[in-house]
């Protein structure tokens, strides 16, 4: 009987069907560019947060008490917000290097997972 920790008797999984028709529809979408499609994404995003600012205007207003207190709000959440989020960005951050373990521990190759 083979140790359980030694690796030994274990069976790798086989494909099955639908792993199958994933790898082919990836084949399929590497014929785009990667660069492409980043600079897609990249000038989309762009161009969406140009417009946004632009009809948002933070920068024309009058000034006044209303103002104000909008800012100090806006200040106060940002104190409470991004400390949270950065903590959760960090966590994320971390934690790639074991996802490519985690997934190299399955068997699917480096090209695979990245």
């Amino acid at each position: 009987r083979p140790h359980i920790l030694s690796g030994r008797g274990l069976r790798q999984p086989t494909p099955s069907r639908s792993s199958k028709v994933c790898r082919a529809a990836l084949g399929a979408l590497t014929a785009i560019s990667v660069q492409e499609v980043y600079s897609t994404a990249l000038y989309g995003s762009l161009a969406l947060a140009a417009t946004l600012a632009a009809w948002v205007q933070p920068w024309s207003g009058a000034g006044g008490e209303d103002e104000e207190a909008a800012s100090s709000t806006s200040q106060g959440l940002a104190v409470a917000f991004l400390p949270v989020w950065l903590l959760c960005v960090a966590g994320d951050w971390l934690q790639g290097p074991y996802v490519y373990a985690l997934y190299e521990s399955y068997g699917l190759p480096r090209e695979d997972i990245a």
